[in-house]
């Protein structure tokens, strides 16, 4: 797993261990409010594996973070 580290951040790839707080996140209506409609738990899952495919592919895509 790729990542990145300053000295206050963690950077790194996302995760399928990353679904449930993700999730959190995603599928919230508050937070989603300019999307079509909160995600659903699939669609959360699938949007971390177009990530993870995409850093195969590609060498990238979307990344997260820790402090």
């Amino acid at each position: 797993m790729n990542m990145i580290e300053t000295k206050r951040l963690y950077l790194r790839e996302l995760s399928i261990e990353d679904l449930d707080d993700l999730s959190e996140i995603l599928m919230d209506s508050e937070t989603m409010q300019y999307y079509p409609q909160p995600f659903s738990k699939e669609k959360v899952k699938g949007w971390i594996q177009w990530n993870m495919e995409s850093y195969h592919h590609h060498g990238h895509g979307l990344w997260g973070g820790c402090t």
